[in-house]
This record gives structure tokens, sequence and C-alpha cells, in this order.
């Protein structure tokens, strides 16, 4: 990959809503739970757009651009642990929510449980929330570059903390390769829904097996 090719710059409010369509499209598109779980677009969008909102005004969630097209082919969301207090709730009552939205949110749910800063033990984190690249782009070296500058981010920052969930092999690769610590992690196979009482990620597309929550501490860098 050449820095030459790329323009990465920091997202803003007003990118919302091509952020959010982009998002769809290739994150709950290609993502392995949306893609088992069927998730359509509507109900991609419905989970994770409050998210994409949420992350866009904090201003540490990243975009690559093809510099040549000036087409949008990355994005990296990320969170504050500082401004966890201030997140807008859902639009909706979760309860009412399709059955495959409510169980993917309490995947979520699983990963991290509903108080992050409690479960790391300080507010002082940043958490790589979703990573999507254009499939055209991809071993490009692109999303390995969105990890790093996500990175470099929270170090300017003075965060002690940069927890992540993978749920792509992919992903995991990538993310052990830089330096993040498995903390947790569950087979895809053994996973219980506790809505369904059901194994309801059996039979996940290889070569995605395992979920795992992962840390990399900068505390002492």
């Amino acid at each position: 990959m050449s820095e030459e090719e790329y323009d990465y710059r920091i997202l803003e409010e007003c990118d919302c809503e091509v952020i959010t369509a982009f998002m769809v499209k290739h994150f709950v598109g290609e993502e392995p739970i949306s893609t088992h779980l069927q998730l359509s677009p509507e109900e991609g969008e419905m989970l994770f757009g409050p998210y994409v909102k949420n992350a866009l005004w904090q201003k540490v969630s990243i975009g690559v651009y093809d510099k040549a097209t000036g087409e949008l082919v990355g994005i990296r969301i990320n969170f504050l642990g500082e401004n966890q207090d201030k997140l807008q709730p859902l639009p909706y009552n979760m309860e009412e929510a399709p059955l495959n939205v409510q169980q993917f949110d309490q995947i979520l749910i699983y990963l991290f449980g509903t108080d992050m800063a409690k479960s790391l033990g300080t507010s002082n984190y940043m958490e790589l929330f979703l990573v999507a690249v254009r499939q055209d782009y991809g071993k490009k070296g692109i999303t390995t570059e969105l990890y790093k500058r996500s990175e470099k981010i929270a170090r300017s920052r003075g965060i002690d903390i940069l927890p992540v969930a993978c749920t792509s092999a992919y992903t995991l690769k990538t993310t052990t390769k830089l330096g993040w610590k498995a903390q947790k992690h569950v087979n895809y196979a053994d996973y219980v829904d506790p809505l369904t009482n059901k194994n309801i990620l059996e039979n996940m597309k290889k070569p995605h097996v395992v979920l795992t929550v992962l840390n990399k501490s900068l505390k002492y860098d």
C-alpha cells in the first residue's frame, strides 16, 4: 500500500449519512455474525446506525478515501470511554426490535456488559467498535493502517487501553499481529443465545470459528 494512494481523515457528524450507508453495505453485508443472522440492510442500520451517529461527534473515527477517485473505501468507528454517559439512547425499544437484531445486541452485551468502563476498570479507554473496507480494496493494508492510526489517536489523547471485539478470523489475525491480547473468547458453536437458549451461531462460515475480546494496554508504553 502506498501512503500516496489514500487519504485518511477524522470523520465528523456531517459525514453520518454517507458513513452509515457505507457501514450497512460493507460491514453488515459482510461481517460474519450479521450475515449468519441474516440481518437485512434495514435491520443493520437499525442496530448499528445509532452507534455510528454517537461515534462521529467524538471525532476519533477514521475514513479512508481513494485519492484518485475521491471514493470512500474504508471506515474505522471508535468511541471514547470518557463520553460513555453522553451517548444518545437508542431511538426505539430494543424489546420490540426484530429477533435477530435483539440477538446481535445480546452478543454485544455478552462481550462487554452494559458498562464497559466497569468491565475494564477505567473510563480512560477508546473502543475500536467496527472496521469495514470495500472488498475490492482488500489485502492492501488498509485495515492494518486503520488500527495503527486509531492507536496513534489514542496515544495522543493519553488513553490507557484499547478494547476491541473480533468477530472475524481476519481481524483477529490483524489485531494479534499488532499486539492486542485476548481477554475473553467463545467458540461460535458454543455460544448460547439468552433469548432462545439455542446455539444460534453454529455452522458459522469458515474460517470464522471464535468470537474474541482483546485489549491493548497503552498505560505503561
